[in-house]
C-alpha cells in the first residue's frame, strides 16, 4: 500500500488514450496494454506527481458518489494495483 504522503506518478513510458469513460495504457516496457474502467481512469489521469493518495481520494470522492472513507480505500487499492502492473511510479 503506498504511504499517505507519497505522489504517485503514471510512468512516462506509457502511453494513454482517453475513450471518455474508459483509458487505453500502453505500457512500452512490458508491451502491454490495460483498460482502465472510469474510476481508475480517473485515479490513472490525478497521478500527475503534485497529489497524495489522500488528495486524490477526495477528488474521487467529489466525482463519484462515494463516502471520502470509501474513495481514498478505493484508491489505494487501485494505485497498489496499478503500481504492480508498472502503471504508476511512487
Amino acid at each position: 500500500m503506498p504511504q499517505n504522503d507519497c505522489r504517485p506518478l503514471a510512468d512516462p513510458s506509457c502511453e494513454s488514450r482517453d475513450l471518455g469513460e474508459e483509458l487505453l495504457v500502453y505500457d512500452r516496457d512490458g508491451d502491454q496494454v490495460h483498460v482502465l474502467n472510469e474510476v481508475a481512469r480517473e485515479i490513472f489521469l490525478l497521478c500527475d506527481g503534485s497529489r497524495t493518495p489522500v488528495e486524490i481520494g477526495a477528488r474521487v470522492a467529489d466525482r463519484f458518489p462515494v463516502e471520502q472513507d470509501q474513495a481514498l480505500s478505493d484508491v489505494n487499492k487501485t494505485l497498489d494495483q496499478l503500481i504492480g502492473i508498472g502503471l504508476i511510479q511512487v
